[in-house]
């Protein structure tokens, strides 16, 4: 049996937010100077900063 959904506060929201909304709310949290020490190519180089492999140029 499936618990129901939350009552909806406004008839336009979804009841359950999606997924990249609850990410977007946690980024928000986080200083924008924080934002500032991550690596300008972080998403090119991902791997490198992750498991050390080389980098791309």
């Amino acid at each position: 049996m499936q618990k129901p959904l939350r009552a909806k506060k406004n008839p336009s929201e979804p009841a359950v937010k999606p997924f990249w909304q609850k990410i977007k709310e946690i980024g928000a949290k986080v200083p924008r100077e924080e934002w500032e020490k991550l690596p300008k190519d972080f998403a090119r180089n991902f791997e490198s900063y992750m498991y050390g492999v080389p980098t791309e140029e």
